[in-house]
C-alpha cells in the first residue's frame, strides 16, 4: 500500500487562515456595534473557544487525513502553524483598525476605561486612579507583543495535551 505524505506545516495552514478570518470577520463586526473598546466574558469566551476548537480539529482532522498516523511533532507543528497565522491576522487586524480606521483609538481605549474605572473604584483617589490607568495603558506595540506571546504559547501548550492524546501509540 503507498502511503501519501502529508506535511502538517501545509495541512494546517489552511486551518490558521480559516481562523484567522474568523477573528477578523468577528472583530469587524465588534467595531461596527462600536463594542471594540469594551472587553466582556463572552469576547473571552468565543475567542478561547474557538482557538481551542480549531487547533483541537485541525490536529484531529490531520491524523485522520495522515492515515490515522500522528507524532507529537506533527501535533506541535500543526498547532503552532494555526496559532502563528491567527496571530499574525491579529496583528495586522490590529495595525489596520488603529493607524487607519481609527487612528484615535487607544486615547478613545483610555477614556472610555477611565471612566469604567472611576466607576467601578469610587473608594480610590483621582491620583491612584490614574496611576492605575497609566500602568494599564494600551498600545499598538503592547498590543503586537501581547497576540504574539499569547496565541503562539497557547498553540504549543494547546498542542500538547491534544497530540499526546490523539498521537499514534508505538506497537
Amino acid at each position: 500500500m503507498d502511503s501519501k505524505r502529508i506535511n502538517p506545516f501545509l495541512y494546517a495552514t489552511k486551518f490558521g487562515c480559516t481562523l484567522g478570518i474568523v477573528y477578523i470577520v468577528y472583530q469587524t463586526i465588534r467595531t461596527l456595534l462600536g463594542e471594540h473598546y469594551i472587553n466582556t466574558s463572552f469576547n473571552l469566551l468565543f475567542l478561547l473557544l474557538s482557538f481551542i476548537g480549531i487547533i483541537g480539529f485541525t490536529i484531529y482532522s490531520f491524523k485522520k487525513e495522515n492515515e490515522h498516523n500522528l507524532s507529537m511533532k506533527q501535533a506541535i507543528l500543526s498547532g503552532i502553524t494555526v496559532s502563528v497565522i491567527t496571530s499574525l491576522s491579529v496583528i495586522l487586524f490590529t495595525i489596520v483598525l488603529t493607524t487607519m480606521i481609527e487612528p484615535d483609538y487607544y486615547s478613545t481605549y483610555t477614556e472610555q476605561n477611565r471612566e469604567r474605572h472611576i466607576l467601578g473604584n469610587p473608594d480610590r483617589t483621582p491620583e491612584q486612579i490614574e496611576s492605575d490607568i497609566r500602568a494599564g495603558l494600551a498600545s499598538l506595540s503592547g498590543d503586537i507583543q501581547q497576540a504574539l506571546i499569547l496565541y503562539n504559547i497557547g498553540g504549543l501548550l494547546l498542542s500538547l495535551p491534544i497530540g499526546f492524546a490523539l498521537r499514534t501509540k508505538a506497537s
